[in-house]
C-alpha cells in the first residue's frame, strides 16, 4: 500500500488525472480524490522530496531497489500457490 501511496503521488506531481491515476494503479477514484486533497495541503518540503524520488525513478535505480525491497513479500504471496516460491522463503534464499 505504501508503493501505491508513492506512486499517486508522483502521479500527482507528474500532472495526471484522476482517473489516470486510479486506472493506472489499479485503485478507486475516491482514494485518489482523497490524496489528492492531502497532495494540496502538504508543506513543501514533502513535495521537494517527492520530486526528487521522480528524478531517481527517471534514472532507473529507484525501480530496482524497490524491486529488491519488495522481493522477499513477492516471495510469501507466490508461496501461497507455487511450491518452488515457498522452499525458497522457507530456505530463506530470497534474493
Amino acid at each position: 500500500m505504501i508503493a501505491k501511496r508513492l506512486m499517486v503521488f508522483m502521479l500527482l506531481e507528474k500532472g495526471y488525472t484522476t482517473a489516470q491515476i486510479a486506472v493506472l494503479i489499479g485503485v478507486s477514484r475516491e482514494m485518489v480524490r482523497v490524496y489528492e486533497l492531502s497532495w494540496i495541503e502538504k508543506n513543501d518540503q514533502f513535495k521537494v522530496l517527492i520530486r526528487q524520488v521522480i528524478k531517481e525513478s527517471e534514472k532507473g535505480k529507484l525501480w530496482e531497489h524497490i524491486a529488491q525491497l519488495l522481493r522477499p513479500l513477492d516471495l510469501a504471496l507466490q508461496a501461497k500457490n507455487d511450491m518452488q516460491s515457498r522452499a525458497k522463503l522457507y530456505q530463506g534464499d530470497i534474493t
